[in-house]
């Protein structure tokens, strides 16, 4: 999932303002495949673990320096819209913890890139939960 009109994000109780985009990345942890004796080309595949990642890209006011840090934990949360009308306004949640903050400098100013790794409530239970607002 990528969410380039992201609005009201915060994380921790705490407001995020400037982002660009958010991206929602899912990536397997473990993979298990077989082969048979049959020939080169797999048989069965699963993926018994998965990873979810987020990462914030967000401009930041000149002179900066506050937000979250590697290892703090909370509620990452934003609304969207596909196309700019409410009827298809989403809230979408996930628990998370930081994993990188870096900075940079663009055309536009400057820019912080956030890191996250999405946290299940339970291990069957889908850390990312999205919410429509209709």
């Amino acid at each position: 999932m990528l969410v380039l009109d992201a609005t009201k994000v915060s994380f921790a109780g705490s407001g995020l303002g400037g982002a660009r985009l958010i991206a929602v990345d899912r990536v397997a942890a473990t993979e298990l495949v077989s082969f048979s004796d049959d020939g080169p080309h797999v048989v069965f595949a699963d993926v018994p673990q998965q990873r979810v990642t987020l990462k914030l890209v967000r401009r930041l006011p000149t002179g900066t320096l506050d937000g979250p840090e590697p290892g703090d934990e909370g509620a990452l949360s934003f609304e969207t819209a596909v196309g700019r009308t409410d009827g298809s306004r989403s809230s979408v949640s996930a628990q998370a913890v930081v994993t990188k903050v870096q900075h940079g400098v663009t055309r536009e100013g400057v820019e912080q890139t956030i890191s996250f790794v999405a946290v299940s409530s339970a291990g069957a239970t889908d850390p990312v939960s999205v919410t429509a607002l209709s």
